[in-house]
């Protein structure tokens, strides 16, 4: 903390989850020399996952950790929690909006953070539903036939029954209910869908609530992508 070259790159590493690697600077060989961070390829990344938690949570890494209310404070994740989507371009995804999401949360910016969750949430969904080969189609027609609120409705004119990269999230969700996860059934209240109306500009101003208003949605929301991470790891 006394070393301010020190500190930045520890920061940076904190909100980014990596530095460049410069071999020929002495401060990026004391990081590793430290035991802080590993050498990968050309960057530096944090030893392990507890390192990284620790300082994506440290309110001197992070001064935005300072400023977080009511004493909540999420903690980005890396892409390795992302483990179990087969896809790298979604898993890419799903790290990037959660990790974004996170931070605006911890900012005070609950808009956005619920933004970001949604994004999350499509991605995963729309990678194990595109690997649900057999079982895809007698789902959607599972959930086509359901009573409401369960039943799926599909837009023809955009929306292709066989490829989930096409559905809107409503759908992605009823028919994932009837695919379950891993072990069974996912996890899937309508409330993060519907906390996404939040969001839409139209919706806000007939509902408006103040920015500051929404952080329980946005906490919500931050829980129930890990109940859906966990019902989709194996």
């Amino acid at each position: 903390m006394q070393d301010q070259a020190l500190l930045r790159l520890a920061s940076e590493a904190a909100r980014t989850g990596y530095v460049v690697n410069d071999p020929a600077s002495p401060d990026s060989r004391y990081m590793v020399a430290t035991g802080l961070m590993k050498r990968d390829g050309e960057r530096l990344v944090f030893r392990n996952t507890l390192y990284e938690a620790i300082a994506r949570s440290s309110p001197q890494l992070q001064p935005e950790v300072a400023q977080d209310q009511g004493g909540q404070h999420l903690v980005a994740v890396t892409e390795a929690a992302f483990s179990f989507m087969a896809d790298s371009q979604f898993r890419e995804i799903a790290a990037a909006a959660h990790d974004g999401a996170a931070s605006a949360y911890n900012q005070g910016h609950f808009r956005l953070g619920l933004i970001g969750f949604g994004v999350c949430l499509e991605a995963m969904l729309i990678d194990w539903l595109v690997r649900q080969n057999a079982g895809l189609a007698a789902a959607v027609e599972v959930a086509k036939n359901a009573r409401p609120p369960d039943k799926a409705n599909f837009d023809q004119r955009y929306e292709i029954e066989g490829d989930p990269s096409t559905w809107r999230l409503i759908n992605l969700m009823k028919v994932s209910r009837v695919m379950g996860g891993v072990r069974g059934p996912m996890s899937l209240p309508d409330s993060l869908r519907d906390m996404r109306n939040f969001v839409h500009p139209k919706l806000m101003k007939e509902n408006y609530m103040q920015e500051s208003a929404l952080e329980p949605e946005a906490r919500g929301a931050s829980a129930l992508i890990s109940a859906v991470k966990r019902d989709l790891t194996p």
